[in-house]
């Protein structure tokens, strides 16, 4: 169940997650999800840092940046989706898996498939997308399309780039 009302998106920059997380007063426990570049190295540290974390999705050919071995011993999710010209289909990927991850969909999925109906799942413990406070790191053309569509979802949007993007974006800086 989320903690907080949190989720980040790590798009474009290379920075340090832990000074993010204390500037922004975000509790590390209430990230679910991931959206990374080959410039932010996902390492076994950051994913132990964030318990809750449930699918990285990096938008690269390759996920040389993600440490797959601790992504795999916590049981999270790695998705890779190239290309920047993608950038509406990968916004709409994004939000669909950050869906997914919150109602616990696939884990409901894989649970039903491995147990069958001998071992009852908890489905109340999902979270909607609702006014979540969504911050997202590096509004370029991808973080731009996600939080368009999250927005949609009444999310208070925030987010860090290289620069403070035009008056044309709503969102706080």
């Amino acid at each position: 169940m989320l903690k907080s009302n949190s989720i980040i998106l790590f798009l474009s920059l290379p920075f340090s997650i832990y000074a993010h997380l204390f500037r922004q007063n975000v509790d590390p426990a209430s990230i679910q999800a991931i959206l990374c570049n080959p410039r932010q190295k996902i390492s076994a540290d950051v994913i132990r840092l964030l318990p809750s974390l449930g699918i990285i999705v990096t938008t690269s050919n390759g996920t040389a940046h993600i440490d797959l071995a601790e992504c795999s011993h916590g049981g999270i999710q790695v998705v890779s989706i190239p290309g920047d010209q993608l950038a509406e289909d990968i916004a709409d990927m994004v939000v669909g898996l950050l869906i997914d991850v919150m109602w616990k969909v696939s884990a409901t999925d894989r649970h039903i498939r491995k147990w069958g109906p001998s071992k009852p799942c908890n489905l109340s413990s999902g979270s909607k997308l609702e006014g979540k406070r969504v911050g997202i790191v590096g509004l370029g053309k991808i973080g731009g399309e996600v939080a368009k569509r999250l927005e949609v979802f009444g999310c208070r949007i925030m987010y860090n780039s290289r620069n403070q993007k035009p008056c044309l974006v709503p969102f706080l800086f």
